[in-house]
């Protein structure tokens, strides 16, 4: 017997076997097509994180400086901009922080906590300095800018170790040319087998004695401690002429 004969004398068969075929791999290519899509919104939310939390960098390392500046000279320094908090909001708002993995998700809740509290008293601080003189006896500005500065080391610390990992998978697709630099940075030293530690000033991790030797690399915002042995990312440096503050 000929193929083509068994083709027609079977096509009810045929008919069921090809429905058999067809409806899971229909099924099966929806998921699929899900899974991606669920990922590119899981991956455009992380980027959308990194951008947000770098900009909340560059203020507060603006409000350092600005700080800083006020304690030597005679004019009075005032941040152009203050804490963004905003869309990290509506995060939480519209539950978008549900779709980050468990450990982003932790610590984005404590960054979003410390981020009000440290914008409140950012601008207590601020109208205290731009509505009266007290900028102009040190003592007492270092005093009533005490509150204000205990909450940059722990916020930036918290803020670096949540930004390093959208930074390591995602850093090439930022809007920020900084951030994508960082990333080909980065990216080649993980590939090296390097492995890498975030914090705000790398002397902190000198405090660390238990895990000095679990890192290679130090990721940090400012880089004093000069006698490391380890080798020092500070991203101050990647900061491009239009984005020094």
């Amino acid at each position: 017997m000929k193929i083509i004969d068994i083709l027609n004398n079977n096509q009810g068969v045929l008919s069921a076997l090809g429905v058999c075929f067809v409806i899971p791999l229909a099924i099966w290519s929806n998921a699929i097509i899900a899974f991606f899509k669920k990922k590119e919104y899981r991956n455009s939310l992380q980027i959308l994180l990194l951008d947000e939390l770098w900009q909340n960098m560059l203020s507060i390392n603006q409000i350092v400086s600005c700080y800083e500046q006020n304690l030597t000279d005679e004019d009075i320094h005032i941040p152009y901009f203050g804490p963004r908090i905003s869309i990290i909001e509506k995060y939480f708002n519209f539950e978008i922080a549900e779709s980050l993995p468990y450990k982003e998700k932790k610590i984005l809740t404590e960054v979003y906590g410390q981020l009000k509290e440290f914008r409140d008293e950012y601008y207590r601080w601020h109208d205290l300095i731009f509505k009266t003189s007290v900028t102009s006896d040190k003592e007492l500005y270092r005093f009533v800018s005490v509150p204000l500065m205990g909450y940059i080391e722990p916020l930036m610390r918290n803020i670096l170790t949540l930004w390093v990992f959208p930074l390591k998978d995602l850093g090439s697709k930022s809007s920020f040319a900084e951030i994508r630099e960082l990333n080909m940075v980065i990216s080649k030293k993980i590939k090296k087998g390097k492995v890498i530690r975030g914090s705000y000033k790398s002397s902190f991790l000198s405090k660390d004695c238990n895990n000095i030797n679990n890192f290679d690399i130090i990721l940090c915002w400012e880089n004093d401690w000069p006698e490391t042995t380890k080798e020092v990312i500070e991203i101050k440096q990647y900061l491009k002429q239009g984005g020094k503050v």
